[in-house]
């Protein structure tokens, strides 16, 4: 190994301890508002997971493949979004897959909530 190499290996950044430093910090000083926060969002979230849990899940799969055709006007997708979907209940994932579905949309709301008012600020 050549000399810089050495010495920029030899000569860590302790991001891990800095890390582990800073996270204990705010959980220390700031874990009632941490735990608030958590709980309503869990609260949000497990009340959108049990509403899409209370339909049976082939009127939820038709409705998300019809979703699928009236987007993207494709015969093919449709049907491959119902056979996929299909194939997940068969497997016993449909909880995990409603759970995943939940928190990616929820994701992406709150992406866009705060990026688009940025992007029009900026």
């Amino acid at each position: 190994m050549d000399p810089i190499s050495k010495f920029l290996v030899s000569y860590k950044i302790p991001i891990g301890a800095w890390g582990k430093a800073f996270f204990t910090f705010l959980t220390d000083n700031f874990n009632t508002v941490l735990r608030a926060f958590s709980n309503g969002l869990n609260f949000l979230l497990d009340g959108m997971v049990d509403g899409l849990l209370l339909l049976p899940p082939v009127l939820l799969i038709a409705l998300i493949a019809l979703l699928a055709y009236v987007l993207q006007r494709s015969k093919g997708l449709a049907l491959a979004v119902f056979i996929g979907l299909l194939f997940i209940l068969n497997q016993n994932l449909w909880k995990q897959t409603v759970e995943t579905l939940v928190l990616v949309v929820a994701a992406a709301a709150a992406s866009m909530a705060i990026g688009v008012p940025l992007g029009i600020w900026a």
